[in-house]
């Protein structure tokens, strides 16, 4: 063990609720010598059960800390609880021992003051519990002793936490942020579109995040997330943090999540979710996707294709001109040298890609196809005109998709003769590299298409998640109302753009701040998906920010031209000034 841990000695954890649990787990990991108290005997004889082995005691009694050297409160969220139990601990343990709480919201000042002993007390914030925290941040009180400062830098190494600090500013509006998105996520859960897995899956895959929102409701407390957004709610009055029905339910049943050992997921003993049983069973053998037709030569098109003939499949691209074809076949050609030059692919397997693929300005070279992709303008009278002439093509078994992000796949539909074989393939861009692909069903869809679709992403090294066919699907469903509360949170709390972006990466693990991805995906596309959803939703409490109006309106529109949220040093880079 470190010379800074044993310095530690007796660490006493008040309260083993899910924060609680957590890090007396930690201090327990990292050799630390802990005494956890709990009144609740159900949750004491569980975390004995999860913790035999370790050198963490459980008791019910506060007078089993008088020989600890730090005690670490970690009760409700209640402000008067939270007192009293801070005067229990000041009068029980000895007088040289920190004490310190957990409280995310209430002020840490006001809480030393009231524990009688201002000198003893200090905050250290997680905002989520170890080990899965990413940073803890001590919060010193006006009258903390040095002493008690200088013993919380030890705490944290040894609860594996990176020291951060925070703007109060930037916390709440990160809590605001993650509390509005969970609770839109309880809503969608509702509403049955997909299951908790699917979500959790595509949240992960499609944006990167280390928890997709019912594992982090979860993790956090389906009791606590309420708590707090009541307490949001009475202070905002914003819908946005109205608790979901579900939680509400959830909550007066005891499914509170990982710490219950039920929640979204169910947990073993040991804390451990247990993986969803398997549907593989319930579903039909998949017919062969042998030969795949792409129309459109973007971007997408253009890396739908690539990532389709790399798993060796039949693929025609079609383009609207020889200009465009050349322009695509160029481009693939030059996206797989790259692979090669950096060592991804052999040249091998670049020359059979390129056998696989055919680029053409003729429509009808799709006609023998399995399954056809459009992925052409995001403009819905568009996108029905190619579907109403693919339809007239193709041979009558085959699946017609559309590629879109957010318009509706019934209205692709409903211009076919085949509207139980149209089906959405949401592919994440770049195609060749992302792993999720949404696959977009309408009440119509056969469930042999669904099969064969995803043996196709299974084929295709692609993780398909099935959602229904309503605007924004799963991931810019949850994620651009996130992003519009950003704005709005960072107006209502005079905030700091880049104090934002850093407190959210640092305190959440996610890999870009809310305003930096506003304009890596552009204010002018962001702001076209969210008046599709306000107009798909009038009754969700979805209210567009002006400032990100004003912005498209001012040609802020993100990192393509430079300017956005925040000034790029070129357009279309990575890097910020």
């Amino acid at each position: 063990m470190p010379e800074g841990l044993i310095a530690l000695g007796v660490v006493g954890v008040v309260g083993l609720g899910s924060m609680g649990e957590g890090i007396a787990t930690a201090l327990a990991r990292s050799g630390v010598e802990v005494i956890g108290v709990e009144v609740n005997q159900d949750v004491r004889e569980r975390i004995a059960r999860r913790t035999t082995g370790s050198t963490i005691v459980v008791s019910s009694a506060m007078a089993d800390l008088r020989h600890a050297n730090i005690v670490i409160e970690a009760v409700s969220e209640q402000a008067h609880l939270k007192v009293s139990v801070l005067r229990e601990i000041v009068a029980t343990c000895p007088e040289h021992a920190i004490v310190v709480t957990t409280t995310s919201s209430i002020s840490v000042p006001y809480l030393a003051i009231m524990s009688g002993r201002p000198d003893r007390v200090l905050g250290l914030r997680l905002f989520l519990p170890p080990p899965f925290s990413y940073s803890a941040e001590p919060v010193r009180a006006p009258m903390t002793s040095q002493r008690a400062v200088d013993r919380i830098g030890e705490l944290v190494i040894a609860l594996g936490a990176t020291r951060a600090t925070v703007t109060p500013t930037a916390r709440a509006v990160t809590t605001e942020l993650v509390l509005g998105y969970l609770n839109r996520a309880a809503g969608y859960n509702i509403e049955g579109s997909s299951t908790c897995h699917d979500v959790d899956t595509a949240m992960r895959l499609g944006c990167g995040l280390p928890f997709g929102p019912f594992e982090l409701l979860d993790l956090l407390g389906v009791d606590w997330t309420v708590r707090t957004l009541e307490r949001l709610y009475e202070h905002t009055g914003d819908a946005t943090f109205k608790p979901a029905a579900q939680l509400l339910k959830m909550t007066a049943e005891g499914r509170t999540g990982r710490t219950a050992s039920l929640g979204f997921y169910r947990y073993t003993s040991s804390g451990e979710q247990v993986a969803p049983e398997s549907t593989a069973a319930l579903f039909e053998p998949a017919k062969e996707i042998a030969k795949i037709g792409i129309v459109g030569s973007g971007t997408m098109a253009v890396g739908i294709a690539e990532a389709t003939a790399a798993a060796d499949v039949s693929t025609v691209l079609v383009a609207r001109s020889p200009t465009q074809v050349a322009a695509a076949l160029s481009g693939i050609r030059a996206s797989l040298d790259r692979a090669v030059r950096r060592g991804r692919l052999t040249a091998c397997a670049r020359d059979t890609t390129l056998e696989h693929i055919v680029v053409t300005d003729e429509q009808a070279a799709v006609a023998d196809c399995d399954l056809v992709i459009e992925a052409v303008v995001e403009d819905i009278s568009v996108k029905r005109s190619v579907f109403r002439a693919l339809d007239a093509i193709v041979k009558p078994e085959a699946v017609l998709a559309t590629c879109t992000s957010s318009l509706s796949v019934a209205e692709c539909a409903s211009v076919t003769s085949r509207p139980s074989r149209v089906v959405g393939l949401h592919f994440f861009n770049p195609a060749t590299v992302m792993k999720l692909v949404e696959v977009v069903h309408t009440d119509e869809t056969e469930s042999d298409v669904l099969a064969a679709l995803r043996a196709l992403c299974a084929l295709l090294g692609k993780t398909g998640v099935e959602c229904t066919d309503k605007p924004g699907f799963i991931v810019n469903y949850l994620l651009l109302p996130y992003l519009n509360d950003a704005i709005r949170s960072l107006v209502r709390n005079d905030a700091v753009i880049e104090d934002v972006d850093d407190a959210v990466k640092s305190l959440l693990g996610y890999p870009c701040g809310p305003f930096a991805l506003i304009d890596i995906i552009g204010t002018d596309v962001s702001l076209a998906i969210l008046r599709s959803l306000q107009a798909e939703f009038p009754g969700n409490p979805l209210q567009l920010s002006p400032a990100l109006e004003q912005l498209v309106t001012n040609g802020r529109l993100g990192r393509k031209v430079g300017q956005g949220f925040l000034e790029w040093k070129k357009p279309g880079t990575d890097s910020l000034k």
